[in-house]
């Protein structure tokens, strides 16, 4: 598979505007300061945020491509000036209330011919899962408010991927009381579970955040080695860290 670089994404010097089918309103002087953690790494990020399951069976693999909105908020500030991040933000704030997944599945049948689970079939058998063990369905519709951002970037990733289809899982982000329930960028950790659906066994993506790409390294405070804010352990001497859930 072609891997997925920053390029696609910004190609034709659209940026996040050409994902959500908008233009960027003219920047305004700022009233609220700019982030000091501007910019990231958008190709560690995407390494980040796209896994792969091939350990079950040789002839069977598993993909899905995380896409919170920390990771359209970035793309978005690689191809914009600092004084439009606030005006960026607040243009894909909406994309908070959604936790969004391009997912493939696929086998090999006894003819050797590759087979694709049907995108109903990945729906019916998909599971998110946050840090307490809380398991949502994927939403049955993708809401008209992402529905643009969603399609674009979806069919930006299928042209980098030389023709490979992706299927779309979307998942809401919202608490009874309204609040966020899961950030990229804070201490947390989520996992996408498949349920198993013949002829593929069960498959298990997590990812534990923060992403690395998006905070600062921690330094062990014994070693004082640098290490990723989402490790819980320092690996040379045991001493716990004060970063995340790994």
């Amino acid at each position: 598979m072609k891997a997925i670089t920053l390029s696609f994404l910004l190609a034709s010097g659209g940026g996040l505007a050409a994902l959500a089918g908008t233009q960027p309103a003219a920047p305004k002087p700022a009233t609220i300061p700019v982030p000091a953690a501007a910019k990231v790494d958008v190709n560690a990020l995407l390494k980040e945020v796209m896994k792969f399951d091939l350990a079950s069976q040789s002839d069977h693999m598993s993909v899905a491509f995380w896409a919170p909105f920390e990771f359209f908020q970035a793309v978005g500030r690689a191809s914009a000036k600092p004084e439009q991040y606030a005006e960026l933000d607040k243009s894909i704030e909406v994309l908070k209330n959604y936790q969004i997944f391009l997912v493939r599945r696929s086998y090999k049948d006894d003819q050797g011919l590759s087979r694709v689970i049907a995108a109903e079939d990945l729906a019916r058998t998909a599971v998110l899962i946050l840090r307490d063990g809380t398991e949502r369905l994927p939403l049955r519709e993708l809401p008209n408010e992402i529905a643009g951002t969603v399609s674009a970037f979806k069919r930006g990733v299928e042209a980098n991927s030389q023709g490979i289809e992706y299927s779309t899982l979307v998942f809401s982000n919202k608490g009874k009381a309204g609040q966020w329930l899961l950030s990229a960028a804070s201490k947390d950790r989520v996992s996408l579970r498949f349920k198993a659906i013949s002829p593929m066994a069960e498959s298990r993506f997590t990812w534990s955040t923060p992403l690395d790409s998006l905070s600062a390294p921690q330094a062990c405070p014994t070693c004082r080695e640098s290490l990723p804010q989402s490790w819980s352990f320092c690996p040379w001497d045991g001493a716990r860290l004060g970063g995340g859930a790994k």
